[in-house]
């Protein structure tokens, strides 16, 4: 890259960013903005990111004249998994920088899962209206809820039910550089961070014996108060009804306040099953269930770049609980910090979570295993029928001896250590650099 990227920033805080973000160790624990003795240290970790991986840059105050010859950007100020736009201001000189096409862009920068209500895609594009700011010069590194660039609809109809986008909004959105086709790999970088500045399993673990099938580890089973995430709950409702969630390990961390009468009414429009409802309310009054290598961390949002090490390494396999958002919606492929530890954790996986998972993590030159696993599943286009697939295979494989599972880990060790060096040895340097070049 010959042209260099500029961050544009606040004068009250370029002084912190000179000469290099980290001067000092960092705590293992800053991806979300953990300093506080830096003002708004939390909208500024793309600079931590670039510092990690040796990109170079340039930080300037937003109202210094800019060079044209550079790939000049205001980051605009973030919130950890969340962008509320009616709270968001940016600058008046940037703002008029960008709409007289000044070289200049604007990037909402946040590597990570977030954005699944079509709402929120209407109240962005409010937000770029208001603020005058051309469709062209915003970039959105972050997950959408749409694949915007595949939805089709008339000319007369919207996408969802309240009417919120509409074909005109659509092709608004179409204009905004989503990154799109890389937004999986701002949650592989993400996590290809917060891992290896933590824990790193050794080649002992082949041999390790282990006493636990399984892990499967929940940060929550609900979306709010009354919203079952079900392809969580069921999976846990279902081992517990069987006996069998004591096989493997399990957390299960925040319960979003749940109303257990909601919840349940919830869960039951579901599954009619009453053993598994019962289920289910035990999950609820047990919540929040830490294992022991989790106790200490008193924030959820940490729990995201940080797993039990002890437990991982005790157990044979892993489950892994992305999300199922329905076929046809024309998602992104999901693949979040759940998947990519999996691979850096030296742990044969399972996945519950869109069509065809599993095949485009295989696109990636990553390997799955079908040696331990029926991955017919990964075709089930319905999405409970799918999640029953896969919760029929983690009771096969409970019932199978831990010695079995034992001898099937040491055969596929070379699998898993390929797995892990590619995970580990992608270019992110160029991929960071890609994001904050024009070309994109």
């Amino acid at each position: 890259m010959n042209r260099t990227i500029t961050f544009l920033v606040d004068k009250q805080v370029k002084k912190y960013f000179v000469p290099k973000w980290i001067r000092y160790p960092r705590n293992k624990f800053t991806l979300y903005g953990g300093d506080n003795s830096v003002p708004n240290s939390h909208s500024y970790f793309f600079l931590e990111f670039a510092d990690i991986l040796g990109v170079e840059y340039k930080v300037k105050d937003y109202n210094d004249e800019i060079d044209d010859s550079d790939f000049n950007w205001y980051v605009i100020p973030s919130t950890p998994e969340r962008c509320v736009w009616d709270t968001i201001e940016i600058p008046k000189i940037v703002l008029n920088r960008v709409q007289n096409n000044k070289n200049i862009r604007l990037m909402y920068f946040w590597p990570n899962e977030g954005m699944y209500q079509l709402a929120e895609h209407k109240l962005l594009l409010e937000f770029l209206e208001k603020n005058k700011i051309p469709l062209d010069k915003f970039n959105f590194l972050h997950y959408p809820k749409s694949d915007f660039n595949q939805l089709k609809i008339d000319e007369n109809s919207s996408i969802d039910a309240d009417e919120s986008i509409k074909k005109t909004d659509l092709e608004k959105l179409k204009k905004i550089n989503w990154n799109s086709e890389n937004n999986f790999l701002g949650e592989q970088l993400f996590t290809y961070i917060s891992l290896t500045s933590t824990h790193r399993p050794t080649a002992e673990l082949k041999f390790k014996k282990r006493n636990r099938h399984f892990i499967l580890l929940n940060r929550s089973i609900s979306y709010d108060s009354k919203h079952v995430k079900y392809f969580r709950a069921y999976p846990l409702a279902r081992l517990h009804s069987n006996g069998l969630l004591k096989k493997g390990y399990f957390s299960l961390i925040n319960s979003n306040n749940i109303s257990k009468k909601l919840a349940i009414q919830d869960f039951s429009e579901r599954s009619n099953n009453l053993q598994y409802q019962n289920s289910f309310l035990f999950l609820i009054n047990l919540s929040p269930h830490k294992l022991p290598s989790e106790t200490k961390e008193s924030n959820v949002t940490e729990t995201m770049n940080y797993d039990p090490p002890k437990e991982i390494e005790d157990a044979y396999f892993s489950i892994i609980s992305e999300e199922t958002r329905g076929h046809g919606s024309f998602q992104p492929h999901l693949l979040t910090e759940k998947t990519w530890k999996a691979l850096y954790q030296l742990n044969p996986f399972i996945i519950i979570s869109t069509y065809q998972h599993l095949k485009f993590l295989r696109t990636l030159g990553f390997e799955t295993f079908p040696e331990w696993f029926d991955e017919s599943y990964d075709e089930i286009e319905d999405d409970d029928e799918r999640m029953f697939a896969v919760c029929a295979e983690v009771e096969r494989l409970c019932k199978l001896p831990i010695e079995k599972l034992h001898e099937m880990y040491v055969s596929i060790w070379p699998k898993l250590i390929r797995n892990r060096t590619k995970f580990l040895t992608y270019n992110y340097k160029e991929l960071y650099e890609s994001w904050f070049s024009y070309e994109n």
